[in-house]
């Protein structure tokens, strides 16, 4: 029809994923440095407290992941992760999370992140050919099975691009998106990720594990949200 393509991210930006009551299981299939994959199934529980902030969305997944690269063992570990946030319009402001390890070398640790200050995403609010530079900080409490804490402080970098809107195709099918483009710190490769439209689920993922070799994550058909094929 000669319509131009949209140039705003808010095109993938939705609250179904912060809303009370959505459920969902998104799984990825996995190639290029790893083969095998992940599958996270969960709910928007409830409004909660966290860290004296009140009203925050909490968000439980249950996630299993399968993998194998090149050289070492095939691993296999499963976790739960309690995640707290807030969103509003096109911006996502993230709190904190607890990930705890129910199988694996891990299995029976516990990880309390808290972000100080609350993590702001903005990339939503974008359009193509946008960056915006953000700073994560964040405490890491992890708890061994032993009782023993570790706290550790994490400081981050992240450069956030939005590329602009394109099709993409993944097993689960073909799907218009946004997609940005991450960089952490000096990395030398960037990670890419694609969103999808109307809902901001991600598609595919290209991670660098190293200078040569990515790992790519791409949505399956299985995948539901609300009960619903994407």
């Amino acid at each position: 029809d000669g319509a131009a393509a949209s140039t705003l991210a808010s095109d993938c930006s939705s609250p179904v994923l912060t809303s009370v009551g959505t459920t969902f299981r998104l799984d990825y299939a996995y190639s290029g440095a790893a083969t095998g994959g992940s599958s996270s199934v969960g709910s928007v529980k409830r409004l909660t407290t966290f860290e004296g902030q009140a009203d925050v969305t909490e968000v439980e997944a249950d996630a299993t992941e399968e993998s194998q690269f090149a050289g070492p063992p095939a691993t296999r570990q499963t976790t739960n992760t309690l995640s707290c946030l807030r969103q509003s319009a096109n911006t996502t402001t993230a709190y904190g999370s607890v990930l705890t390890f129910n199988t694996g070398a891990n299995q029976g640790t516990a990880v309390r992140t808290v972000f100080s200050p609350p993590f702001v995403d903005e990339r939503f609010t974008l359009t193509s050919g946008q960056r915006l530079n953000v700073i994560s900080v964040a405490t890491a409490t992890t708890r061994l099975p032993s009782g023993q804490e570790q706290v550790n402080s994490i400081s981050e970098t992240l450069a956030v691009t939005f590329i602009g809107q394109e099709t993409v195709t993944v097993p689960a099918g073909a799907f218009r998106s946004c997609r940005f483009e991450v960089r952490i710190g000096n990395a030398a490769r960037p990670t890419l990720v694609w969103c999808q439209a109307g809902t901001g689920v991600a598609l595919k993922i290209n991670s660098a594990v190293d200078a040569n070799n990515t790992l790519t994550a791409e949505l399956l058909a299985t995948s539901r949200l609300n009960g619903n094929p994407l």
